[in-house]
């Protein structure tokens, strides 16, 4: 039996944003340099295209297959809190593994 330790993508959005007020800009990898394991850098990913769609990152890549650079956008918003949206009416089906908002098993 092997064991799948469960990593927040929530938190690693609290991580992140707190590493961009910070910095403001940094790339991807200087922002998960200190990740423990693959599964935190895939959770750190999940975050990334989350805090994206909430319009609180920018994301630039200068050339093809190059680093990504991430931008902190939200202006003001330094209060700590970072909501990651999760749209509770679509349920997963039994194809797909369920995740729920704040735990991604990979």
């Amino acid at each position: 039996h092997i064991h799948a330790p469960f990593v927040s993508v929530r938190e690693q959005a609290r991580r992140l944003a707190v590493k961009l007020r910070e910095l403001r800009r940094a790339s991807f990898r200087q922002l998960t340099a200190d990740c423990a394991a693959t599964y935190e850098i895939v959770a750190s990913f999940l975050a990334v295209l989350e805090l994206y769609r909430e319009d609180r990152i920018s994301l630039e890549q200068l050339t093809p297959l190059g680093d990504i650079y991430v931008t902190w956008n939200a202006a003001g918003d330094d209060d700590g809190d970072v909501a990651i949206d999760v749209d509770e009416d679509d349920p997963p089906n039994d194809d797909r593994p369920s995740v729920d908002e704040d735990n991604a098993q990979t």
